[in-house]
């Protein structure tokens, strides 16, 4: 599996230099790629860190003096570490990033051989944002959310890499970062964390979470047992990780809503509203930390046509 995603997503040159971030959750299956890079180039090295806590958190400033030295950055890591200066500046230094949040051999599954169908459909839905003034969401279950994404560009996330682009493998996915978004949403997907930490695991929902949005920012949560521990997270950060960040729309037929974020955004029928760092897409709301909440079978508008009903594309 390595061997083909080196060889058709990343398409790895024997003269890249690359780096691979890691924590001590993730070496076993950091091992494997590592081994599969040096097969191709003698120039890599891997860093393992402690593991983040949430999605969004920064790695230690030290790494950051490294990137100058880097053409390929792989990310390993338990929680997501795509939306920090790091990654920030990889894309500058115009480095191919992978970054791989929560892998497993599960979720390497969700990686199809064959990305042509996933290219396609996610550029037309980018071009569809890009063009776009407004989008609304309803769904059965309650949630009435529109988003003001005037002037915004859409963004392809397509599992296919090139220089001064990041993938978040397994990819499928068009995003947008909003300019503001008022209503409701109910959260029936998988939200982070997805693995144990402090205030412990959200991952695939079992009672809904119902988020209050007003002028862009969360406004109220309310729900039971996931909904408090989302509460408790937010009270331990900033006002700016409650700012709406990001809407997004799955791609990939082969994702499945299994508990893990990395693949349950990118699954096909689903959207996703993100909170928080947005820097990475054309936002400007710095913060660290990057939350996002997976909502099933929704109907969507841009600009009053259909684009989404019940979780059928409807373009």
């Amino acid at each position: 599996m390595w061997g083909e995603i080196i060889k058709n997503n990343i398409k790895m040159k024997k003269s890249d230099r690359v780096m691979i971030i890691t924590d001590y959750n993730k070496l076993d299956i950091a091992h494997k790629l590592f081994k599969n890079v040096l097969d191709l180039s003698n120039k890599a090295m891997m860093i393992v860190i402690k593991p983040p806590e949430l999605d969004g958190e920064e790695p230690p400033k030290d790494i950051q003096k490294m990137i100058d030295s880097v053409d390929v950055l792989f990310e390993l890591t338990t929680f997501s570490i795509t939306h920090t200066d790091l990654t920030k500046k990889a894309l500058k230094k115009n480095c191919k990033v992978i970054s791989m949040p929560a892998v497993s051999e599960e979720t390497l599954k969700a990686i199809p051989v064959d990305s042509n169908k996933i290219i396609k459909l996610t550029e037309k839905i980018a071009g569809l944002l890009s063009s776009g003034s407004e989008i609304k969401i309803i769904t059965k279950k309650g949630t009435n959310l529109s988003l003001n994404i005037k002037n915004k560009n859409g963004f392809v996330f397509d599992g296919i890499s090139e220089n001064g682009k990041v993938i978040n493998l397994p990819d499928g996915e068009a995003c947008i970062s909003p300019n503001t978004a008022d209503g409701t949403l109910i959260v029936d997907g998988s939200m982070p964390p997805d693995s144990e930490n402090e205030w412990g695991v959200i991952g695939k929902i079992e009672n809904q979470i119902k988020i209050e949005i007003k002028n862009g920012k969360i406004s109220g949560i309310s729900g039971s047992k996931e909904s408090k521990i989302l509460k408790k997270i937010f009270s331990h950060l900033d006002k700016k990780a409650k700012q709406v960040a990001e809407f997004g729309i799955g791609t990939n037929s082969e994702a499945k809503i299994i508990g893990n974020v990395t693949v349950d955004e990118k699954a096909l029928g689903t959207i996703h509203i993100a909170f928080g760092n947005n820097s990475i897409f054309g936002g400007r709301n710095k913060t660290p930390v990057h939350l996002d909440a997976v909502i099933k079978k929704p109907t969507v508008y841009i600009d009053g046509k259909f684009v989404m009903k019940e979780g059928k594309l409807k373009i």
